[in-house]
This record gives structure tokens, C-alpha cells and sequence, in this order.
């Protein structure tokens, strides 16, 4: 995903995190009293262009935060939470 440019007349995103958020209500089928929810593979995709688009977090960093989700938070069901990455030192935003 080296390299990647926003289309002619594209508008910029505040921030990766602001748009995960977004991301997350559009995404989630989850009720409006539970935590929004995505599957990890979704989030995986969305977190890795984000980034890259943000240019400010190192391909080092968006591996690291992505393994430690993985690895450490994404359950049997393999869906991410808004709350598991949010706010987390252990992930890179």
C-alpha cells in the first residue's frame, strides 16, 4: 500500500482514529447499546490504509499494533471492538 495518494478532489481525513470511529458505526451489526464491532479482517485492511494514508505511522508500528490485536485481544469470534483499540498505549493511532 506504498504510496498511496488521495483521488482528485478528495477531502483528508483528520486523523486514522477518526476514521476507524466512523469506520466502525458505518460498519458495526452490532445493537446501538452494545460496543460497535467489526470482523478483524476488516479492521485489518481499514487500519493498514488508514495509516499509511495518515502518513504518520511507520509500516513498523501499524504491524506491531496489528499483531498485538490479534494476538491479544480479537477473540473466538473474530471481531474487533471499537473499545480494544481505542485508547490502548499498545496500539498505534
Amino acid at each position: 500500500m506504498a504510496g498511496v495518494t488521495l483521488p482528485e478532489g478528495a477531502k483528508p481525513i483528520p486523523n486514522a482514529a477518526t476514521a476507524l470511529k466512523l469506520a466502525f458505526n458505518i460498519l458495526s451489526t452490532s445493537q446501538r447499546s452494545q460496543s460497535p464491532r467489526i470482523p478483524f479482517s476488516t479492521f485489518q485492511f481499514l487500519y493498514q490504509y488508514l495509516a499509511l494514508v495518515d502518513g504518520n505511522i511507520s509500516p513498523v508500528l501499524i504491524h506491531r499494533s496489528l499483531r498485538y490485536l490479534q494476538q491479544e485481544i480479537i477473540g473466538l469470534d473474530g471481531l474487533i471492538k471499537l473499545s480494544d483499540f481505542m485508547n490502548n498505549p499498545r496500539v498505534t493511532l
